[in-house]
């Protein structure tokens, strides 16, 4: 009838007892024992969280971060809502949040690979660095092959300016997954930072293989073409084909692809053009790096191109 339907349509708003009655399919009185109220949490814990996996997957994270904290009400030290809670507000730029969540997570499990990574991973975005590193080789002791926290371990080194151990992170992450694109950048970028541009142009080159309009890429293998001390890994007319398309696909509004097509044009001979790019790298440039930035500017007017 209507009338059963419209109660049957509130049915949701009842407790947890009075919802198991009225769908029983027959009649009868619940059982009330810890052992049926552990097994209902722990149901409830499962379909609240995989009703918030999806929503977050479907990028509704408002949604999502509410169902996960539904279980806090029957199941406050829930590690899977307080990990994937925490995975949620992380995604939200919420970390400060994601953080309290990550941390309570591993209360239970201190051991859990992934939680112990989420946590390293959301310290960096705190700029919380010495501690996210070791969150992240606590990570990789339990999980040596974790990729995430390889990765993420690399970028905290670098930050840190251990470049020898990030490239080894980075090396690890490609011998189990050799067609990442990331991976071949952020190495590529550990590489040239290191001195040794040979293998860094390999990476830079295998990245634009696997997604042609990698900026990242673009830009620092177009740097090498234009900068570097050897000239065998010069190439003016590669530099510019290469820096024009990653100053297109960044709308000519990034002082540092700017500052790499000026070097470009100034490899190629073009130093009109260089001028004039690196002038408007100097306008968009924050004020701590202006003078080396003019700088080449009167070394484009000269007529000379830049070394790196």
């Amino acid at each position: 009838s209507i009338d059963q339907l419209l109660e049957d349509a509130l049915h949701s708003n009842r407790n947890r007892l009075e919802r198991f009655s009225n769908s029983a399919p027959f009649a009868g009185r619940p059982i009330q024992h810890p052992q049926t109220k552990r097994t209902a949490d722990r149901w409830a814990e499962e379909l609240l969280c995989d009703r918030a996996y999806r929503l977050e997957k479907t990028n509704h994270l408002d949604d999502a971060a509410r169902q996960y904290a539904a279980v806090f009400t029957f199941k406050p030290d829930s590690f899977m809502a307080h990990n994937d809670l925490g995975h949620v507000l992380h995604a939200q730029g919420r970390y400060a949040q994601s953080v309290e969540h990550f941390r309570l997570a591993l209360r239970n499990k201190p051991d859990h690979a992934l939680a112990r990574a989420n946590l390293g991973i959301a310290l960096q975005r705190l700029g919380e660095n010495a501690e996210a590193i070791l969150h992240l080789q606590e990570s990789l002791r339990v999980d040596p092959d974790y990729v995430d926290a390889h990765f993420n371990l690399g970028i905290a080194l670098q930050k840190q300016g251990n470049n020898v151990d990030a490239i080894e992170h980075f090396q690890h992450v490609l011998r189990i997954e050799p067609d990442n694109v990331a991976i071949h950048v952020r190495l590529g970028t550990a590489l040239l930072v290191d001195g040794n541009s040979l293998v860094a142009v390999r990476h830079f080159v295998r990245a634009l293989e696997l997604k042609p309009d990698s900026r990242e890429a673009l830009n620092n293998l177009a740097w090498i073409r234009a900068t570097d001390p050897d000239e065998a890994l010069r190439d003016g007319a590669q530099a510019v084909r290469l820096a024009e398309r990653c100053c297109e696909l960044s709308d000519y509004k990034m002082r540092r692809t700017l500052t790499t097509l000026a070097a470009a044009y100034a490899e190629a001979g073009r130093f009109d053009d260089a001028v004039h790019w690196q002038s408007k790298a100097v306008e968009l440039a924050h004020p701590h790096e202006k003078t080396e930035l003019q700088a080449r500017v009167k070394l484009y007017k000269a007529g000379m191109p830049y070394r790196d």
